[in-house]
């Protein structure tokens, strides 16, 4: 299963990701994104399941893709194929930004994956991050408030606490489990 964020980073950068499948014990999920030529450009990422595998897989990708390659791969295609420029010139530019593209949103995972490594934070550090992080609107500010609160003031083992709040807050703004993870009320 992938984390809301990690699908969230697919869609701000306007990449669709699909559904997961399953096949003797591996996962795969197809991406699709266009390039700026208007290449329908799609990959097949294979991952264990997981969010943390299924980033490093993205992220081998990304590093694999060859641009020159690619560009070779379309270069007899010029003019003739929808999403294959007529210049050489611009078919390795379009090629550079998809990797470039790959590479950035490998990053971009890998920034939120990393959140696990990253001190606990109590309630007022958490909520000042929900408020720099997150665009919401006063009102859902006083009530994660106010649920950061009462779960505070609860008593909860640090395990208690983590459920609460997955099960007070999972799907309202799109907080990671890593990032729950970090709150230490």
């Amino acid at each position: 299963m992938l984390s809301e964020r990690t699908i969230e980073i697919f869609e701000n950068n306007d990449i669709n990701i699909f559904d997961r499948h399953e096949q003797n014990g591996e996962f795969t999920r197809e991406i699709e994104f266009y390039s700026p030529e208007g290449e329908d450009v799609c990959a097949c990422i294979f991952y264990d399941g997981t969010d943390e595998s299924f980033i490093k897989a993205f992220r081998s990708n990304a590093e694999n893709f060859d641009a020159d390659e690619h560009a070779e791969m379309w270069i007899r295609n010029r003019g003739q194929v929808g999403g294959v420029p007529e210049s050489a010139k611009d078919l390795i530019t379009d090629a550079e930004w998809i990797k470039d593209t790959l590479l950035s949103v490998a990053d971009e995972l890998e920034a939120e994956e990393n959140t696990e490594n990253l001190s606990c934070m109590n309630r007022r550090q958490f909520y000042e991050y929900i408020i720099e992080n997150f665009n919401i609107s006063g009102e859902a500010g006083r009530l994660i408030n106010n649920i950061l609160h009462y779960v505070e003031s609860q008593g909860m083992t640090e395990n208690e606490q983590y459920l609460t709040l997955c099960e007070l807050l999972d799907g309202t703004i799109g907080l990671s489990d890593a990032e729950l993870k970090r709150v230490c009320l």
